[in-house]
């Protein structure tokens, strides 16, 4: 059965827009499901229904930022689109807005909060320093010396320091599945960055949805997967296709 089909043998109501994009709305439920069109491909996005009921439900519009990014956007008026993250948290001056769970397609306030541009970039899987190594995988951490307390405690777990007096830099052992590797330079950096504001900004693949929209559907929407449910396959989704 196709999304549609099975949103609308649930109640949704499908409403149209001036564009390609259709809305799917239940009476009652929080969140509402857009389908928006690229390229004659179809993009279903999790947008929360009152917020779109108070604007008319607009046709939603996909840009492509970079060669892998697509950004859903709305028209405010002629000629003018806005991302929809920036409607529904609206930015001022030095803001940013960062998706906690890594997918634009899940256009919910929950999903969103303000941040630093600092503290955005670590929330990316670009902000993990790894390389090959003989044995597999390890990632590197430039820190600054105030949180050189730790280091102790890494060199028991096999860790290599370098110690410049003003910064040091930690690397890992070897791990054999790039995605454990992920996981402990989340569990690392964690520690690393706890008390400066960034701890709860570190790249967490286990958090990472920027591929697996069906899975939020089928939490938030259809209700047929619990939350541990739909992080535990994510998660094997990732091991799948990085190792």
């Amino acid at each position: 059965m196709s999304l549609k089909n099975d949103l609308m043998s649930r109640g949704y109501v499908e409403i149209g827009t001036e564009g390609k994009c259709k809305y799917y709305v239940k009476a009652g439920e929080k969140y509402a499901v857009a389908i928006a069109v690229y390229k004659e491909i179809e993009y279903p996005l999790i947008v929360e229904n009152t917020v779109f009921a108070n604007i008319g439900y607009p046709s939603i519009w996909i840009n492509k930022r970079t060669s892998k990014m697509l950004v859903p956007s709305i028209q405010v008026c002629k000629r003018k689109y806005i991302s929809i993250h920036n409607h529904v948290l609206p930015v001022q001056g030095w803001e940013e807005v960062d998706h906690i769970n890594h997918n634009r397609f899940f256009c919910v306030e929950s999903n969103l909060r303000y941040c630093t541009k600092d503290a955005n970039a670590k929330n990316r899987a670009s902000a993990v320093r790894m390389k090959n190594s003989v044995r597999g995988y390890r990632f590197k951490l430039l820190l600054q010396s105030n949180v050189r307390h730790a280091i102790p405690e890494l060199k028991k777990h096999g860790f290599s320091i370098m110690d410049t007096g003003t910064w040091f830099s930690v690397e890992s052992p070897d791990f054999l599945s790039k995605v454990d590797c992920y996981l402990a330079y989340r569990d690392t950096a964690r520690v690393l960055y706890k008390g400066t504001g960034f701890e709860d900004f570190v790249y967490d693949i286990e958090n990472d949805f920027s591929e697996t929209t069906d899975l939020l559907i089928h939490h938030y929407i259809l209700g047929n997967i619990t939350e541990v449910q739909m992080r535990r396959i994510n998660l094997k989704y990732w091991r799948h296709k990085l190792g």
